[in-house]
């Protein structure tokens, strides 16, 4: 894996912090890590894991306005892909940083422009179980008029079972 290039600076922001699991500093799902300081930054940054240092989310990569940027937004957008049907597809997830972060106008406009493109979409939001488990509850969405109703219920399942 290569360390990602990006044209802006993580600055205060410490979204990526939470999501997750970095095993080299005993860091797992939902949880912050223990180097996070909340609007100051990560406090080993100059010695951060390298899983830490390959990682840059849309923002860091010039995607979004300023006010997109994560601390801000109160949600981290990163990509990956998958294939289906025979075709490669990009996964928009949007990691939920703060409680209804996803209710938000500029959230909605965001997933919508994703899914009008063709992205499928992939909302993270943070839960705690009954006995205490902090981890993600993962709900798909995709343009209908772009994805089969067999390969909509492909990507939901999938996505239920935390494997996109």
């Amino acid at each position: 894996m290569d360390v990602r290039p990006t044209s802006r600076s993580c600055g205060p922001c410490v979204a990526c912090c939470k999501p997750f699991s970095i095993l080299e500093v005993e860091k797992y799902d939902a949880n912050w890590c223990q180097y996070c300081t909340i609007g100051k930054g990560c406090d080993i940054y100059s010695d951060r894991p390298f899983e830490c240092k390959a990682f840059a989310c849309l923002w860091l990569n010039d995607k979004g306005d300023e006010s997109d940027r994560p601390d801000l937004l109160k949600v981290m957008m990163d990509m990956s892909d998958f294939e289906i049907g025979g075709r490669e597809c990009d996964i928009l997830h949007f990691w939920e940083m703060e409680e209804r972060a996803f209710d938000q106008s500029r959230v909605q406009q965001i997933v919508e422009s994703a899914k009008d493109q063709g992205y499928i979409v992939i909302l993270h939001h943070p839960m705690t179980s009954d006995d205490g488990y902090k981890g993600y509850k993962n709900t798909a969405q995709v343009s209908p008029s772009l994805f089969t109703e067999a390969e909509s219920s492909q990507i939901t399942e999938m996505t239920e079972r935390g494997l996109l």
